[in-house]
């Protein structure tokens, strides 16, 4: 890398080089100026998943209905395997797709209870995600144990040497969180697990920050039992159900307490007791979401083709990426960093502290850059490594720092997925799959993988000119603009400000669309007409007013 990690071009070269950008336009971008930092919350939909539920309604319940049943009905548990396969390192047979995360805990801690008669303890720890502590309060209310709760530096997540303190001859199960909720801290899972097996106690681990982004092993690890839940980097849609693991070994011999029908032997005989099917599927409750589990097939899809090691790299370069950027450009403005430094301890997401954190998180969404807050002061940013670039990291650390420094911020400077093509330049390099002039795009520009721009310079969409001595152009996704014609058409769409008489010469047919603009959309941000203040068109070329205000700071960024 040529360029210093503050300069944007090097967060362009890592975006040129990274090998899952070929991943970017499989997911739906309605607004491809949205800065979107929250995947560990909701993930983005692949366009596949849309296809996909488009296909089971019509098709399956539409022209099958119940006949559908006799492939729908194993379909968790195929999903189930893929997910342990691919992601978290688990034989087929150990897990299945069902229910939520908080059911399944529930299931699951309240049967390890039951296996382990005589011990009445139940450790976990104070950082844990809320539903975990709260379920787990009430099956030791309702089953008379005592729930032991460790104390957990929410920078740096749990400790091996804590568990090992908690941990004792009384203990029945222990509960933890892989991937730490608030900070992104990664617990030793093999280690804690042998801590609580070495005093014959279960462990329980939940997966909802680690599936999709950290390489789980499960078998390798000897895990007893895991639940997680699947909209976050499965990118299955919110609400989507959740999975659950128990080993092969202790299937037999936990009590499912949810008595459901889809976990009983020979369900259809409609039998006057509960008598459970050997297996995984004895988790199971009622009639599992085919719609949803389906969405789930297509997520692990996705993620099993790029490769959880690949991931992984990604996602703790990103995360590097971001706190290198906090610490030369926003701790001299008062913030810190809440999250593991060391990236092999830590997930896909990184906690910026700062008292005013939640004013920032709802200033930030009003300018396009999507993260959450999370208490006490806490900015947290999810970049998922199957959607999220390092320009957007770049962007949203420039964003915060001008932000938190007092500068009004109406829309973030950075123009993600255009690119300035001034005077005698052939282009600019890693110029994002999408823009026209790269291999996703309309034009054809760009030769091969390496970004780089051949002599063939795009002429503007409104005019047909090509860059000349005092004049650029700017790439849109699907339309180029010239800077003469950014002034006309700003004309058209305001009340102020008149085009010169050459410039309207030139582009005569510039007209701007009202009424009649319906299936419109803008060739820049791909917003539609309904969602913008108005269209100025020539041909089959649109802009925005929103775009066109963005033309002229990015002109004006530009050397002429």
């Amino acid at each position: 890398m040529a360029n210093s990690l503050l300069d944007r071009s090097f967060a362009q070269e890592c975006d040129a080089a990274d090998p899952l950008a070929r991943f970017r336009d499989r997911f739906v971008r309605d607004d491809p100026s949205l800065i979107y930092l929250d995947g560990n919350s909701l993930g983005m939909l692949p366009v596949a998943t849309a296809e996909r539920i488009g296909k089971v309604v019509r098709g399956g319940w539409g022209r099958g209905l119940i006949r559908s049943w006799d492939h729908w009905v194993d379909l968790p548990r195929r999903v189930g395997d893929l997910l342990g396969h691919h992601l978290l390192g688990a034989a087929p047979g150990q897990l299945t797709v069902c229910d939520n995360t908080t059911v399944n805990l529930y299931k699951l801690a309240r049967a390890a209870l039951g296996a382990r008669p005589g011990r009445g303890v139940i450790v976990t720890d104070d950082d844990n995600f809320p539903t975990d502590r709260y379920v787990l309060a009430g099956i030791a209310a309702e089953r008379g144990a005592d729930l032991r709760m460790i104390h957990t530096d929410i920078d740096h997540g749990v400790s091996v040497e804590t568990v090992g303190a908690a941990v004792d001859a009384d203990t029945a199960l222990v509960c933890l969180s892989h991937v730490a909720y608030r900070s992104g801290a990664i617990a030793d899972m093999a280690q804690i697990t042998r801590i609580a097996h070495d005093r014959g106690a279960l462990v329980l681990w939940d997966l909802c920050h680690s599936a999709g982004a950290v390489p789980v092993d499960l078998d390798g690890c000897g895990a007893d039992l895991a639940v997680g839940c699947t909209y976050k980097y499965l990118n299955a849609g919110p609400g989507a159900p959740a999975f659950l693991y128990v080993r092969n070994d202790l299937q037999g011999q936990l009590h499912q307490p949810v008595q459901g029908w889809f976990g009983q032997r020979d369900q259809f005989t409609m039998g006057p007791a509960y008598d459970p099917v050997p297996g995984i599927g004895r988790f199971m409750t009622g009639t599992p979401d085919i719609v949803a589990t389906a969405a789930v097939a297509e997520g692990v899809s996705l993620l099993a083709e790029a490769g959880i090691e690949a991931l992984r790299d990604k996602g703790m370069r990103l995360t590097d990426y971001l706190i290198g950027l906090s610490d030369a450009w926003l701790a001299p403005l008062g913030f810190s960093i809440a999250s593991p430094r060391d990236a092999a301890s830590r997930g896909s997401h990184v906690c910026l502290h700062h008292p005013e954190a939640g004013r920032l998180c709802d200033a930030l969404m009003e300018v396009g850059v999507i993260g959450d807050y999370r208490t006490p002061d806490r900015l947290r940013l999810g970049p998922a490594p199957i959607t999220s670039r390092f320009t957007d990291v770049w962007d949203a650390a420039d964003t915060i720092r001008r932000m938190a420094g007092g500068e009004e911020v109406t829309r973030p400077r950075s123009t993600s997925g255009w690119t300035a093509i001034a005077p005698g330049q052939g282009g600019v390099s890693g110029t994002p799959a999408g823009v026209p002039g790269t291999p996703g795009g309309r034009d054809g520009e760009l030769d091969g993988a390496g970004g780089t721009r051949s002599d063939r310079v795009p002429a503007c969409s409104f005019c047909g000119q090509v860059p000349g001595p005092h004049q650029k152009i700017l790439a849109g996704r699907d339309a180029h603009i010239c800077d003469a014609c950014a002034v006309l058409a700003a004309s058209l769409l305001s009340t102020a400000g008149q085009a010169t008489t050459a410039t309207t010469t030139a582009t005569a047919a510039m007209v701007k669309l009202d009424s009649h603009a319906v299936g419109q959309r803008c060739g820049f941000c791909g917003k539609p007409f309904y969602q913008v203040a108005g269209l100025a068109a020539a041909g089959d070329a649109r802009i925005c007013v929103e775009c066109l205000e963005l033309c002229q700071e990015v002109f004006a960024e530009e050397p002429s």
